[in-house]
C-alpha cells in the first residue's frame, strides 16, 4: 500500500525470505522499494535498519526477522 501511494519503502531482510515477485503481484511498486539482504547476519540487519531510519524519507521500514531464532535476537 505504501508504494502504491507514492512513498518509498525499505525491506531489511535478514535471511532472504522476502519475495519481491509476490509483493509485485499484490500491487507493490518495486521501483520504490529498497531491499537490503543481510545474509543471515542479525547484527547487520539491525545496523542497516538504524541507517535507513536515520536517513529518513521512507514511508515504511520493515525489518523482517523471520525465521531468526529468538536466542539470536538477544
Amino acid at each position: 500500500r505504501s508504494t502504491r501511494e507514492g512513498r518509498i519503502a525499505a525491506v531489511i531482510d535478514v535471511r532472504h525470505t522476502w519475495n519481491p515477485q509476490a509483493a509485485a503481484e499484490q500491487g507493490a511498486d518495486l521501483e520504490r522499494i529498497l531491499w537490503v539482504r543481510c545474509q543471515g547476519d542479525v547484527q547487520k540487519a539491525f545496523q542497516a535498519t538504524d541507517l535507513v531510519l536515520r536517513a529518513g524519507g521512507f514511508g515504511l521500514v520493515w525489518l523482517d526477522l523471520d525465521p531468526v531464532p529468538a536466542p539470536q535476537l538477544s
